[in-house]
């Protein structure tokens, strides 16, 4: 169902250059656009993080974030909607999103290995999310705060389906995906769906979500099945696919 894209190594030294082309077709146009985003995100890094080591790791977020974007564009509503308006901009700020889940699954990786104490697991993703986010331009309090925040709900997800594969139980019904498409909505003009000022994580069940507008839950968006599972089934695909690339480029180092 879905595709994985090969990761692209890190772009050079400048930022993408947008070509003029006479006829392009959305999917041709929505390909190059998260590529030049990349590459932007590239060069923002490549700038603003010295420590190369730490760079190759958040670049491997970034390039597995927009390898997937390519993948789920068709499948997740709000990117579907968006595609004869979107920009490179907006292409960044998808790509930014879907960074994420990447983090979460590199944090999740390094916990099994090191396991720190959860004060410093937290301390860790904080300053590594605020350090990106800071050289991209986007070091809010905000941002660090709902990151932290997906990361509890996407734990929680992933320690229960650990779980019920131990134990032979089929799994209940994915909430991270909703969540990240609510961000996803919140940067393509949509508005994020979720208030999250007042959203408690993790999220057991469908009604602990704190919508903005409870009489309009997904706004503008109906429930979007088949975004949640485009997003549900590529993160750990897409995941994967990080780790092989780091440890090609480790090797290759």
């Amino acid at each position: 169902m879905y595709h994985v894209r090969g990761l692209r190594p890190a772009a050079g030294p400048g930022p993408a250059k947008t070509a003029m082309r006479f006829f392009e077709s959305k999917e041709a146009r929505e390909r190059r656009l998260y590529r030049e985003a990349y590459a932007s995100i590239s060069h923002s890094l490549t700038t603003g993080i010295p420590n190369q080591r730490l760079r190759d790791i958040y670049l491997s977020w970034f390039a597995a974030a927009s390898a997937m974007a390519e993948d789920v564009a068709g499948s997740v509503a709000c990117l579907r909607k968006t595609l004869d308006a979107r920009d490179l901009d907006q292409a960044t700020r998808i790509c930014q999103v879907l960074a994420l889940p990447m983090v979460s699954v590199w944090f999740r990786s390094l916990d099994r290995t090191v396991n720190p104490e959860a004060d410093e697991r937290r301390r860790l993703r904080s300053a590594a999310v605020s350090s990106v986010f800071h050289a991209l331009g986007d070091a809010s309090p905000e941002t660090v705060r709902d990151f932290l925040n997906l990361d509890i709900q996407y734990n929680y997800e992933t320690d229960l389906e650990e779980a019920r594969e131990k134990s032979g139980e089929h799994g209940g019904p994915p909430r991270y995906p909703a969540l990240i498409i609510s961000k996803l909505a919140g940067v393509t003009g949509f508005g994020d769906y979720i208030d999250w000022s007042k959203q408690a994580l993790p999220v057991t069940k469908d009604e602990d979500f704190i919508f903005v507008n409870t009489a309009k839950p997904y706004g503008e968006l109906a429930y979007d099945l088949n975004g949640i599972i485009a997003i549900e089934m590529s993160i750990p695909i897409y995941g994967a696919e990080m780790f092989r690339v780091m440890n090609t480029a480790a090797r290759d180092g």
